[in-house]
């Protein structure tokens, strides 16, 4: 067979404007996957996913409180020994401030696990709001994540979630 029998077929690559189309419906459809999730959270259950909100957002920032008074502390605690022991006193006034120092940097441990107990309770709220979104999301008309990595063919994938995002935003 000759060569130039097959000279219609391209074997080239993509020209730069497909390659850049391919791109911006990539990313358009990140985009309208991300605001699928957010409407998935919220459409059909907004006083539920407020609720949901306002306690992780609660729980996150005192354990981000915690966290930082306690390590403010445990540094204060720590200058203050490093203190005690470069300046020469009684021994059992440098006895009496180390065992308070022992009982404070104890509490502040015991503060920190605390906060990290509450940072970790702030994500397991968050996940029992998506679960619970998930449970719905179907009914809603929303993809949850099993339905959208089910979809193997992107360009399917883009239709259904350019549909989603048609039916919820443009109305």
């Amino acid at each position: 067979m000759p060569v130039n029998a097959v000279s219609s077929v391209s074997f080239g690559r993509k020209n730069n404007n497909a390659k850049k189309a391919d791109k911006n419906q990539y990313f358009k459809w990140v985009s309208q996957n991300q605001t699928n999730n957010a409407l998935k959270m919220s459409v059909g259950r907004e006083v539920e996913n407020g609720k949901f909100q306002v306690a992780s957002a609660a729980t996150k920032l005192a354990g981000i409180a915690g966290m930082f008074a306690s390590v403010l502390t445990l540094v204060n605690l720590r200058n203050k020994t490093y203190d005690l022991i470069s300046n020469p006193t009684t021994k059992e006034m440098a006895f009496k401030k180390l065992s308070s120092f022992t009982k404070k940097s104890k509490i502040a441990k015991v503060g920190m696990i605390a906060s990290a107990g509450a940072l970790y309770t702030s994500f397991i709220i968050n996940e029992v709001n998506r679960k619970k979104a998930d449970k719905t999301a179907n009914e809603r008309g929303f993809l949850t994540e099993r339905d959208s990595l089910k979809i193997k063919n992107a360009q399917e994938n883009y239709f259904v979630n350019n549909h989603i995002y048609n039916e919820h935003i443009k109305g």
